[in-house]
This record gives structure tokens, C-alpha cells and sequence, in this order.
């Protein structure tokens, strides 16, 4: 029943005309600098999790 329900948001986003002819959002600089810096992090703390682990696990026992 799950994918039913997804499979039907793509068919809406991909195989439908579209409503009304709006024009394509543009990718001003703060976008791309917010992906580049989120992109950096995502793979810096994936290649090298030990010290935000160390900085949650300190945090998790100072709350009990």
C-alpha cells in the first residue's frame, strides 16, 4: 500500500501536464553555497564521525 502511495507522487511529478507554465526557480548564490557547505559536512562527518560522536555522547551524559 506504501508504494502505491509514492509511485503515485512520482506519476504526478513526472507523467502529468503540467497545471500552468511557471517558469524554472533560479539557483541564486546563498542555494549554492548552502549545498556546498552541507555537501562538505555530509561527507566529513561520514568519513570521520569520531568527534561529533564524542560531542553527542558528552551532551547525552550531561542531560542524564
Amino acid at each position: 500500500a506504501a508504494a502505491f502511495y509514492y509511485l503515485r507522487v512520482v506519476v504526478y511529478m513526472f507523467m502529468r501536464e503540467p497545471q500552468s507554465e511557471q517558469p524554472a526557480l533560479s539557483h541564486g548564490r546563498l542555494l549554492w553555497g548552502g549545498l556546498i557547505v552541507a555537501t562538505i559536512l555530509t561527507v566529513a562527518l561520514g568519513l570521520i564521525p569520531g568527534p561529533l560522536l564524542d560531542i553527542v555522547r558528552d551532551a547525552a551524559g550531561a542531560i542524564g
